[in-house]
């Protein structure tokens, strides 16, 4: 909760913000929404000022970070009836006390008075909670079960992660999965070719440092909040983007004159670094299946400078753009990559929805590949925001086992695949405990001859 100082807001306050956060947690466990979407929602229909509105945010994802942890330690300390049998704004209360008490270092007794009074069963449990220890809980379970409680991951993620990584580095990892992202910042080239709006930021005292691998990016020390609100952002001056995103558009590596193919191109943040990397000069096509995502897409490249990009809505698994020498394909993933902003991915991993999202992608680089079989030389960019073998390695081996294709090097940035896969030294990856980023994959492919 840094950043967010209760002892300036009255008793009111606090009391509406734990309400709204009890409100919004309990339309999480209703929904399939993630917790950032919920938020989002909330902030456009609530206006409760900057410190509340960040206060909520914080609760709210604190305790959806954390919440297999948190159910683990309840379903140890519940005497009185099942958690699934609690009702749900009952259930939602105490998972949100048993954060400000274990994570937060609240008093029980204060937390309790505050939102569990007509809950005798989440009192006991609360109280219960507090007097336990979780290292007493889980030292007896198995390896996995034991990590995916106490650094609160799924246990199929915690299994993978550490047959990749390593029992060390997975928990590395997993904390920093646990801790708030770093931001980065870059220009709009496209709106301002002198860097004014980094230099606006540096003036208004925002903390920014260039990162030693990207030029033009910066790695913000500020919360990010001082960016959002800045006139240089509001304009479209300067764009919020991670560092491991611009590493798949350098990668592709777009010229003047080309003519380029974004293939899963919402929200767009990717296809305005291609039109800035061209000069505006060539063509580029934007395509997405997603009708109102592309919608989003376009009202952004108006704001931004980007209006000069053919947009298309189209399903990358059926290729309807036949003559591009560079294609992006940011496919559709799991999203592991990002839990540190998006926590609520966590939850929603389960086997079947990895499996469906590997036909998916396997299905847009089969179709787009055997498309351009042949055109020789036409480079193939393949990210994905996943840390997981599955979306990245697998399916790069698997298209060079069905394709005229050859790996391209990539620059030596971030580190090598995992181990194991026929591609591991030729492709990329970024880790959150690693390179203060989101865990991505690249891959670049280059049709043969």
């Amino acid at each position: 909760m840094s950043g967010h100082n209760e002892d300036s807001l009255d008793k009111s306050d606090l009391r509406r913000i734990r309400a709204l956060t009890i409100e919004l947690l309990t339309q999480y466990d209703q929904s399939g929404s993630s917790m950032r979407e919920l938020l989002r929602t909330f902030r456009r229909g609530r206006h409760i000022g900057q410190q509340k509105t960040g206060m909520v945010d914080a609760l709210c994802l604190g305790v959806v970070r954390f919440l297999n942890t948190i159910d683990f330690l309840i379903a140890r300390c519940l005497r009185r009836v099942p958690l699934n049998r609690m009702a749900m704004r009952e259930r939602c209360a105490l998972r949100l006390a048993v954060f400000e008490v274990c994570w937060r270092h609240r008093g029980h007794r204060q937390v309790s008075r505050e939102y569990l009074a007509d809950y005798p069963a989440a009192k006991d449990a609360l109280e219960c909670i507090e007097k336990s220890s979780l290292e007493e809980f889980i030292i007896d379970l198995p390896v996995v079960e034991r990590l995916s409680v106490e650094y609160a991951h799924p246990s199929f993620l915690v299994e993978v992660l550490t047959n990749q990584l390593g029992v060390p580095s997975a928990i590395q990892l997993m904390e920093a999965n646990n801790k708030p992202p770093v931001n980065y910042v870059r220009s709009n080239h496209l709106l301002d070719s002198t860097q004014a709006g980094i230099h606006e930021l540096i003036g208004e005292g925002v903390s920014l440092k260039e990162d030693g691998s990207f030029e033009g990016v910066y790695r913000l020390a500020d919360p990010v909040n001082r960016v959002i609100q800045s006139e240089a952002y509001r304009s479209g001056h300067v764009l919020l983007q991670d560092k491991s995103s611009v590493f798949a558009v350098y990668a592709l590596s777009p010229q003047p004159g080309d003519t380029t193919w974004d293939a899963c191109a919402a929200p767009g943040m990717k296809t305005q670094l291609i039109w800035d990397q061209m000069k505006e000069v060539g063509r580029l096509i934007a395509s997405d299946v997603n009708a109102t995502r592309l919608r989003v897409s376009q009202r952004r490249a108006q704001r931004l400078g980007y209006s000069g990009v053919a947009f298309l809505r189209a399903d990358a698994t059926r290729p309807v753009v036949s003559k591009a020498e560079r294609i992006l394909v940011d496919a559709p993933c799991t999203s592991t990559g990002i839990l540190a902003s998006n926590p609520s991915f966590k939850w929603r991993l389960n086997k079947k929805t990895l499996f469906d999202l590997m036909a998916v992608q396997n299905k847009i680089l089969d179709g787009i590949l055997a498309a351009y079989a042949n055109r020789p030389g036409t480079e193939i960019v393949y990210s994905t925001c996943s840390l997981l073998p599955h979306e990245g390695e697998s399916q790069i081996d698997s298209a060079l086992k069905s394709h005229p294709i050859e790996l391209v090097e990539l620059p030596d940035i971030g580190e090598r695949g995992y181990s194991g896969f026929r591609c591991t030294a030729s492709v990329r990856r970024f880790f959150p405990h690693l390179h203060d980023c989101n865990g991505f994959f690249v891959a670049k492919m280059r049709i043969s001859r």
